[in-house]
């Protein structure tokens, strides 16, 4: 199993439609390849976990930093892992500005934390951390 972690930002903030359709998609995409993880979404900026065979994560590392939608790509942690933090979840989703979210499968509103790109760049462990604190409180 292998595992990255990265942030990014989008080029344009994403409306809610925008959002769900991308979470559709995530979802879709990533059950047909055993892919699991997580998104999480805020103001324009973006921190996903991405967990599976280490090939297909690279793959999708190559499809996402080409992707015109985003911008400043920075992968915040790489490793090789020996079980996936995400099992269950062809992808979890969290946008942390976004209100009218309660009602999709997977959603928390546990996390009021909103750490800047600077920090979670700086410290991993706070991407690891965020991405963690979700898992065990999704409802």
């Amino acid at each position: 199993m292998y595992l990255i972690v990265y942030v990014s930002s989008a080029v344009n903030k994403l409306s809610n439609s925008e959002l769900v359709q991308l979470l559709e998609t995530c979802r879709r995409n990533n059950a047909e390849l055993n892919i699991t993880g997580m998104l999480l979404y805020k103001d324009g900026n973006f921190i996903q976990a991405v967990e599976g065979e280490k090939a297909i994560v690279k793959n999708i590392m190559q499809k996402v930093i080409k992707d015109n939608r985003h911008k400043d790509f920075t992968i915040i942690f790489e490793d090789e892992i020996s079980e996936r933090d995400f099992p269950d979840w062809s992808m979890g989703f969290y946008n942390l500005g976004l209100e009218s979210a309660e009602n999709l499968q997977g959603y928390s509103n546990y996390i009021d934390f909103s750490p800047t790109e600077d920090d979670l760049r700086s410290d991993k462990s706070i991407a690891i951390y965020l991405l963690n604190i979700f898992k065990k409180t999704v409802r």
